[in-house]
């Protein structure tokens, strides 16, 4: 009986509960807020609105044009030279190569007079050549050489003078005792090296300071190849 009872009780609230929030007058909207005053919302709401579009920036304009990057100034390119031995170009190389772009090596043929040379020209015989070195050592002449092989095979030299004059007033003192000497200049070819070198425009050295004397006085200007001044 009580379990019952307490069944219809509850039915009943809840009955009346149901047709209160049919039938209960809707609570009249919020009053307005001031103005110049924003409403208030709820976070939920402000984060579900999507933000304004920021208005566009003017393009600044510039005062002037903007100036080129900083180029490296031109290439600069020099030879050197000449240079007597191999031994002495490798170790002049060796000291530059690190300091400069580019280094080559050229190489030449150059004639050079190594002196005055005073002999009696070849004779018929080597006999003949011996019993004419006899008559100059009679006569004195004792720094004389009989050439006994090669193209000068039985000639007699007399000595080899860097002084032209010295060379004649041997050959006049021969004609005075009665020999027939000829003067000839010795010339000879020899090999010399050429370093020609291109500087390194974005890092410059003074290289000259690593050379002789020499070489630094001989340094002349040389056109560059088309590749040199292209960007260092």
């Amino acid at each position: 009986m009580f379990w019952r009872l307490l069944l219809l009780v509850l039915l009943g609230a809840n009955l009346a509960l149901s047709a209160w929030l049919i039938w209960a007058p809707t609570r009249p909207p919020p009053p307005p807020s001031e103005a110049g005053i924003p409403a208030l919302k709820l976070l939920s709401e402000r984060q579900r609105e999507a933000p304004p579009p920021a208005p566009e920036q003017p393009a600044a304009e510039l005062a002037s044009p903007p100036e080129p990057l900083a180029a490296f100034p031109p290439a600069r390119c020099f030879t050197i030279g000449p240079i007597g031995s191999q031994a002495e170009l490798r170790r002049i190389a060796e000291l530059l190569s690190p300091l400069v772009a580019d280094l080559q090596v050229r190489e030449r043929l150059r004639t050079e007079t190594r002196g005055h040379a005073v002999f009696l020209p070849a004779f018929p015989s080597r006999a003949e050549a011996l019993a004419a070195a006899r008559r100059l050592a009679e006569q004195g002449i004792r720094d004389y050489y009989v050439v006994t092989s090669g193209e000068q095979e039985n000639t007699i030299s007399l000595g080899l003078f860097r002084d032209p004059e010295a060379a004649e007033r041997r050959s006049r003192q021969l004609e005075a005792l009665g020999f027939s000497p000829l003067v000839r200049e010795r010339i000879e070819q020899t090999r010399v090296y050429f370093l020609d070198l291109i500087e390194d425009p974005s890092a410059p050295v003074d290289w000259r300071v690593l050379v002789s004397p020499a070489l630094k006085r001989s340094a002349q200007p040389l056109a560059c190849p088309e590749r040199a001044g292209v960007g260092g």
